[in-house]
């Protein structure tokens, strides 16, 4: 378990059932998020300074994002990982999360984001309305549709063939992610 005090991460051993060691932040955190296989948690504040934090030492690899972050997901494959703030989003290597391999946005706020089981794919979703779907290989977004509202939600289903999409008005959608026949 990880949480935030004011100028701290704290993360505690459940098993153990005790603090396990505590990262000095020096600012407010905006983000915090564990990678997939739980060996590491990159935190970020809104100011653009971030730190991947070694769970099993408590060493840190600081570094400089050119904007802050407000929701974190790593990919599940691929060694990837995706920050949003506001309406902005970005892709890195978790090898090396200062270097961007996508950058787009959105009009307003983005609310979700996820990757493709595969790594491959990455869905958004914004209070614009929009969900847009792009292959992160070949930086080219290969769908985008819109609702009447905002998007709270997308979640790619296990093939990566279709996303499932929630919307404010609670209409929800499964859409296909390309389009055979356009």
């Amino acid at each position: 378990l990880a949480f935030v005090t004011k100028d701290q991460v704290v993360v505690w051993d459940l098993e153990k059932g005790q603090e396990h060691f505590r990262v000095s932040t020096g600012s407010r955190l905006s983000a915090l998020s564990f990678d997939p296989a739980g060996k590491s948690l990159l935190a970020v504040s809104a100011d653009g300074k971030a730190r991947l934090i070694n769970l099993q030492y408590g060493d840190e690899k600081p570094f400089l994002l050119d904007a802050g972050a407000r929701i974190i997901r790593f990919s599940s494959a691929g060694g990837r990982l995706a920050l949003a703030a506001g309406g902005r989003l970005r892709v890195a290597a978790v090898s090396d999360p200062a270097k961007v391999i996508l950058d787009y946005g959105h009009a307003d706020n983005i609310t979700d984001i996820r990757f493709s089981e595969d790594g491959r794919l990455l869905a958004s979703a914004g209070q614009d309305g929009l969900v847009r779907v792009w292959d992160i290989d070949a930086a080219r977004e290969i769908t985008r549709f819109g609702f009447k509202d905002q998007v709270l939600a997308v979640r790619f289903a296990t093939d990566g063939k279709t996303l499932t999409v929630i919307a404010m008005s609670g209409r929800v959608g499964i859409w296909p992610v390309a389009y055979d026949d356009p």
